[in-house]
């Protein structure tokens, strides 16, 4: 699934993709997009890792967190 995240962020926002833990920096940085990674969700941040949910909570990839921010 982040395979396709980075895919439709790359070439339908044509913004850079980058496979590596994000730097604190960038978690805080609200212009970079955090996908499946860095160890917090918080959407506002665009930080989408679905490892933070609870296990009672329904399972969600990190494309439908993504797509469910950008209304799509």
């Amino acid at each position: 699934m982040t395979f396709l995240v980075c895919s439709v962020l790359a070439v339908e926002f044509s913004l850079p993709v980058c496979g590596r833990d994000p730097a604190e920096a960038e978690l805080a940085d609200t212009v970079v997009f955090v996908v499946d990674v860095g160890g917090q969700h918080d959407p506002e941040l665009l930080n989408f890792d679905p490892h933070q949910f609870t296990f009672d909570h329904t399972f969600i990839c990190p494309l439908s967190l993504v797509f469910q921010y950008l209304g799509v």
